[in-house]
């Protein structure tokens, strides 16, 4: 995807997108997922943390995938856990929305670097 594009989308529906991005990731971790590890397919989806129901390789996992997917989405590839994201208050993991707009986040600033 040329830059002119990706910095065009991420003015549109960009959360909406990176949304069913996360969304197909967890569709495949519920697949392998026990009943109380599944996750609902919603913004507000705790991811990790105190009420999330992830154990870290889990979580590990979940993040490769999205990584992975963004990458064929976009053709850009983004590290989604770096020291940013782990010192940043609040977290972007609480939720799945956070996330998504997190993963914005770092492809908007793709397109303008």
């Amino acid at each position: 995807m040329n830059r002119r594009f990706l910095m065009a989308f991420m003015t549109t529906g960009e959360i909406e997108k990176v949304l069913e991005i996360i969304y197909d990731a967890v569709r495949t971790h519920n697949q392998r997922a026990s009943g109380e590890q599944r996750l609902e397919q919603t913004p507000d989806a705790v991811l990790f943390g105190e009420n999330g129901v992830l154990d870290s390789l889990q979580f590990v996992s979940l993040v490769l995938a999205i990584e992975e997917k963004v990458q064929e989405e976009f053709e850009v590839s983004v590290a989604v856990v770096d020291d940013r994201a782990l010192t940043r208050t609040p977290s972007p993991f609480l939720t799945l929305g956070s996330l998504a707009e997190f993963v914005c986040e770092l492809l908007a600033e793709e397109a303008t670097g």
